[in-house]
């Protein structure tokens, strides 16, 4: 605000959630493409691997129908709305929206979240994907050793 640059387009979309939300610190969005195609279908994003299915744990990821661009306040508004008290919402053809206590657990939930949607629609052409049992999601998720870690390791395939 203030600066020489221009406000990104879809400033709304986040400064909306963060008015909604005082528990929000990050907000992050996406274009992230199967992501977007489970949204645009309706279909569920299993929790299919690992300590990764945890970012499905919220269960049904709700849909924000409208492939418009958020940039007014109403639209942001309406987007915390659908969020409520999730932290992942589809923005229906258009992507999706993830909020979070740190800019490293928004991005990190990004990528678990692409994984799961792509171990998903792998299994859907096999079969009928049934995902992980709640008592597994929730033992994968309690040996997590912490977001900093993860980052580092991520941070690290950029030195490549």
């Amino acid at each position: 605000i203030g600066g020489e640059f221009r406000v990104p387009d879809e400033t709304k979309l986040h400064t909306e959630i963060y008015r909604a939300r005082p528990d929000v610190d990050a907000v992050v969005h996406t274009h992230q493409p199967l992501v977007t195609i489970f949204g645009d279908l309706e279909k569920p994003i299993l929790p299919m691997q690992g300590v990764m299915a945890q970012v499905v744990k919220q269960g049904a990821i709700p849909i924000y129908r409208s492939a418009r661009k958020v940039t007014t306040t109403e639209q942001g508004a309406e987007v915390a709305k659908v969020l409520g008290d999730k932290e992942i919402v589809h923005l229906q053809n258009h992507g999706v929206t993830i909020a979070g206590k740190s800019v490293e657990e928004v991005v990190i939930n990004c990528i678990w979240l692409e994984h799961q949607a792509k171990l998903t629609w792998m299994a859907s052409m096999i079969g009928t994907p049934r995902g992980m049992s709640s008592d597994d999601l929730k033992m994968q998720a309690s040996e997590g050793f912490g977001n900093d870690a993860r980052w580092r390791y991520y941070a690290s395939l950029l030195d490549d």
